[in-house]
């Protein structure tokens, strides 16, 4: 067995005892439960750190259709936005 997953089923299991005893049943009252008055400070994390990797995902799609297809990097970033939406 590898060892993540001695790790994460442990963490696993506990996340879902916590979840029953706190009567957390979304992923808001989850949190709130969790992290306290913290709880916000997540959130933006959260949201920030995934404009990040969209950001990056985007960069690099840009530059590959540059170099593969000579297109301006915008068209690869647009393309890109458009098959996510």
């Amino acid at each position: 067995m590898p060892l993540c997953m001695l790790i994460w089923s442990p963490v696993c299991a506990l996340t879902f005892i916590f979840a029953v005893q706190t009567g957390s049943r979304d992923y808001r009252t989850f949190f709130r439960h969790l992290l306290g008055r913290f709880w916000p400070a997540f959130e933006l994390a959260f949201a920030l750190t995934l404009i990040l990797i969209l950001a990056v995902y985007s960069a690099a799609a840009g530059a590959i259709g540059h170099a593969l297809f000579g297109w301006p990097t915008i068209s690869g970033i647009l393309l890109l936005m458009g098959s996510i939406g």
